[in-house]
């Protein structure tokens, strides 16, 4: 009798594709997209008794596979898909429990959002929405630091390497201030049971490592229309008069143009500041998106109507009425206007949403996508 031993390739899962996006076909994939999809929606092992097709907004999935199918490098002179998931559940568990840890390694966030489901690739990303003193609530904003010694300064993930025959394996990144003893060890461990790669595994410890060393700051406020389009992992640009940049803030007025902006209210800047102004488009070409322009003294320290506020250089497109801006200045030693990202977003009434966000860098989402060089394993 033949002893046949072999590896398991795994299910066979719908995909998605179209405009709009809809389930199709079934073929096997280990796309996290696909599995979280599965896991949600499958009637037999999944919560397809709760979950319906049309609960997931399918989209945002197909946004999710293909930042899951990027190529990045492998740490061995080759690519390699960004995520792959290859999971085995032999026992009773959550199902939004293993949707979000499929999520979390492949750095995708699932979110309901706008009466759906959705899955976002937590990214780097262009700012779509300014917050000033003049479109938030009085007494709402509230901002703190996290302490530096309770930071993690080594990162291990553990996972079944394939390489090694499945076996369990450690991918470990540490501070360099640890190996000096310049900094007291604070270790934090993760478990990552979808992942068969060293280069996958890696990636996961540096974006915890940079996550770590980086954030630092978390703000919350309230606001209302103009954050009723905000999600979970979007990038905003934040200017409040406690941060010592902001000088006023308001909506524009009627008659503007591309290089002649009218505000709401009369400002008095003093004179040698380094001023610019910020303009957040609520519609036309570059609608969600926020410009910046430095301007000349206006007026010295008299207050002066600014209805034809020239700017050196014209914006991308005219201010439409209501539009958001906020005049600020640069201050020394100071990073403001600031980024920042939405970790929570909280209805608190009708039209009323309450946001927390954590100071944004671009490269804790870019520089770990490079898992550095590998040993080659025959």
């Amino acid at each position: 009798t033949p002893n046949v031993s072999a590896i398991w390739q795994g299910r066979k899962l719908r995909t998605i594709s179209g405009s709009p996006a809809a389930f199709g076909s079934e073929a096997y994939s280990n796309n996290p997209a696909y599995v979280i999809a599965d896991i949600l929606t499958n009637a037999r092992y999944g919560a397809g008794a709760f979950v319906a097709d049309a609960d997931l907004d399918l989209d945002s999935f197909v946004t999710a596979r293909d930042y899951c199918n990027r190529s990045v490098q492998n740490g061995r002179g080759g690519t390699e898909n960004f995520a792959e998931c290859d999971i085995y559940f032999d026992g009773e568990t959550n199902h939004w429990a293993a949707a979000i840890d499929v999520a979390r390694n492949a750095r995708l966030l699932l979110v309901w959002s706008a009466g759906k489901i959705k899955l976002i690739p937590d990214r780097d990303g262009g700012t779509v929405q300014l917050f000033s003193m003049g479109n938030i609530e009085r007494g709402s904003y509230r901002h703190s630091y996290l302490a530096h010694r309770n930071m993690p300064n080594k990162i291990r993930v553990e996972f079944r390497n394939r390489d090694l025959n499945w076996q369990v394996d450690m991918a470990q990144i540490e501070d360099p201030v640890v190996l000096t003893n310049t900094e007291e060890v604070v270790e934090e461990s993760v478990v990552a049971d979808s992942v068969t790669r060293m280069s996958e595994a890696l990636r996961i410890a540096k974006r915890r490592y940079l996550e770590s060393r980086n954030i630092r700051e978390m703000i919350e406020f309230g606001a209302a229309a103009d954050a009723l389009a905000l999600e979970v992992g979007d990038v905003f640009t934040f200017v409040h008069e406690a941060q010592r940049s902001e000088l006023y803030s308001g909506r524009c007025g009627d008659g503007s143009t591309a290089s002649s902006i009218v505000l709401d209210k009369d400002v008095s800047v003093p004179s040698g500041q380094t001023v610019r102004l910020l303009v957040r488009f609520n519609s036309g070409a570059g609608v969600g998106t926020v410009e910046t322009n430095p301007i000349g003294t206006p007026g010295g320290s008299t207050p002066t109507r600014v209805i034809d506020l020239q700017v050196p250089q014209a914006y991308s497109q005219a201010p439409a009425l209501g539009d958001i801006y906020a005049l600020v200045q640069d201050v020394v030693g100071d990073a403001n206007p600031r980024d920042w990202k939405v970790i929570s977003v909280t209805a608190t009434g009708e039209h009323r949403r309450k946001i927390k966000a954590v100071n944004y860098v671009a490269a804790v989402y870019t520089d770990s996508d490079d898992p550095g060089d590998l040993p080659v394993i025959d």
